[in-house]
């Protein structure tokens, strides 16, 4: 071979070699250090919880090793292969509405990174409580009572057991099915205008029962298999255990949130439909604890907490005393006898178109 020719291919391999691997000045490979997600963890409810409340919230915790910014796919259902349900979002908690009661829930965190960078988190489950229409409100203290309240005080802490409530006051159609049940005679017509037939008017079903003793409330919790609340555990389903609210919703009082006397802004003359006001709701989840209609408790009326339980039992004397207390004002009175901690006392063989109840259960 002359020495031409081998000028020639030496020069071509060069130029080869310096085309193919020389300059790769514009490539945008991913860093190879960067590394995926942690595994989410440390799920709220904890894994295999039971009995969870029917408006309970999921959360988590995760982080990544490069301090990368992390998104997150929620995968929740009822299944335990859970559907998508919330893609690509931020924060580390998720609502899921209001569950249903008596079910076994699934849920899955997928976190990304941003670069694409995936780590998929356990498969992890709950169940919610056991009776329809309650919500479970669980074991702790809290503050009881409140100055502003006359036969409040003195404030005091109360270590209130797991119990369950009643979501909403029962309802026309509630009771009527017990008075079916038992032959027990309907409750009088509250002779509210435009509204007849209240008790068995299939267009009031919805509303809260009025015009009921002390011992028609009783009978009916019995019969359901319930009981009515102490006002220990009235007043804690009212305001939650973190502060001493006023109102279910806060400490400032808003003429939409509630049904009250005098008061346009509620839409409502006398009672409306349980569950109306969905700003009014309590921290555990309680609708109507505020206006509509007056509540029996279990309780014998003591005007003040000395001597009171400390263990959120009911207030009960030997022999029983000559009234039973009633707790959340109604739709006739003002909101200043809506607060939490505001209470009254009846003699409980009263029946008034103010008055109706709720039950508690024991877990």
């Amino acid at each position: 071979m002359s020495y031409r020719r081998l000028f020639y291919l030496a020069v071509g391999i060069t130029l080869l070699v310096l085309f193919n691997g020389c300059d790769k000045s514009n490539d945008t490979e991913e860093p190879t250090d960067n590394s995926a997600p942690n595994s989410p963890s440390s799920p709220v409810p904890a894994d295999s919880a039971q009995n969870q409340a029917v408006n309970t919230d999921i959360s988590w915790t995760c982080s990544d090793p490069d301090g990368d910014t992390l998104t997150y796919d929620v995968y929740f259902g009822t299944s335990s292969t859970p559907p998508l349900v919330s893609p690509v979002q931020s924060g580390i908690t998720y609502d899921p509405g209001t569950l249903a009661n008596s079910q076994s829930y699934y849920w899955r965190i997928v976190a990304h990174d941003n670069h694409d960078h995936s780590t998929s988190g356990p498969l992890w489950s709950f169940s919610t409580a056991g009776f329809a229409g309650m919500v479970l409100i669980p074991a702790g203290p809290y503050s009881m009572g409140a100055t502003y309240a006359y036969g409040a005080t003195p404030v005091h802490t109360v270590n209130v057991p797991a119990f369950y409530m009643d979501i909403y006051e029962v309802t026309n159609a509630k009771y009527k099915a017990f008075c079916d049940a038992t032959s027990r005679s309907y409750p009088w017509d509250p002779d509210f205008g435009g509204m007849p037939n209240y008790i068995t008017n299939p267009a009031y079903a919805n509303y809260p029962v009025v015009n009921v003793s002390w011992y028609d409330a009783q009978a009916y919790a019995a019969w359901a298999g319930e009981r009515l609340p102490s006002e220990a555990e009235w007043e804690r389903a009212a305001k939650g255990n973190s502060d001493n609210r006023q109102y279910p919703w806060g400490d400032t009082w808003n003429d939409s949130y509630a049904n009250i006397g005098d008061n346009p802004a509620d839409g409502h003359t006398y009672t409306a439909p349980v569950g109306t006001y969905l700003n009014g709701v309590s921290p555990a989840g309680c609708y109507d604890m505020a206006g509509n209609v007056c509540e029996w408790c279990e309780d014998d009326m003591h005007w003040g907490y000395t001597g009171a339980p400390t263990d959120g039992s009911a207030w009960v004397d030997n022999p029983r005393g000559s009234l039973r207390s009633l707790r959340g004002g109604s739709w006739l009175y003002d909101y200043s006898f809506t607060r939490c901690a505001e209470r009254d006392g009846y003699d409980p063989l009263n029946r008034t178109n103010l008055n109706g109840f709720r039950c508690a259960r024991t877990p």
